[in-house]
Parts: C-alpha cells; structure tokens; sequence
C-alpha cells in the first residue's frame, strides 16, 4: 500500500496546468485516496468541500468528509482572535494593531 498522496503532488498539477483548484481521487488497489489543493485559501476551501463530497459520493465514513485545509483552520482562528478583541471593550488600540499586522502576514493565534 503507498503513502498518503503528498499535497505537494495536487498543488504541482495546479501549478504545472495553471488551476486554481485540484482534486485527485486515486485507488491503490486496497485503498481510495482523496487529496485537495486551491491556490488561495478560498480556493483551498472550496477543493475541500468538493473533495469532501466526492467521498460522501463514494461511501466513505463520515468521520473522514469533513476534511478542512490547515489554511482554513488558521484563518478562523485568525478571524475568531479579532472578533475576541472586538468583544473587550478594554482592548487597547495597539492589540487591534497588532492583530491587523499578523491578519495581513496571514499569522493566525
């Protein structure tokens, strides 16, 4: 049985036919393989979900349809921190600063 398809192998596809977005489904001989790439984190996003359906369609486990890219993970976690700071009205404007700086690097935590 082979390793887990590497998203590198996706995001070179992408990169080698100039798509925003990649799904690979591939079958071993024992195991489906499913691997998403977008390019930006919508398009990353959005391959996910597909890649999500895709293997609904083929029956797989739930558990294994709600794959979410690790862009996307840090982005809600980036969007979360700024609404927390939103909140706190004791928020001094150089936290709010600071939250700006990291959201523009696309730092999340």
């Amino acid at each position: 049985m082979p390793n887990r398809i590497p998203i590198s192998t996706a995001k070179r596809v992408a990169k080698d036919h100039d798509l925003q977005q990649i799904i690979l489904v591939a079958w071993d001989g024992t195991l489906m393989h499913v691997v998403t790439y977008g390019k930006s984190v919508k398009d990353c996003d959005q391959a996910a979900q597909g890649g999500n359906r895709v293997k609904a369609a083929l029956g797989w486990p739930e558990i294994l349809q709600s794959a979410e890219p690790s862009r996307v993970t840090k982005l809600r976690a980036l969007l979360k921190e700024g609404v927390d700071l939103a909140r706190d009205s004791n928020a001094p404007v150089h936290a709010w600063e600071l939250w700006i700086r990291r959201a523009k690097a696309g730092q999340a935590g």
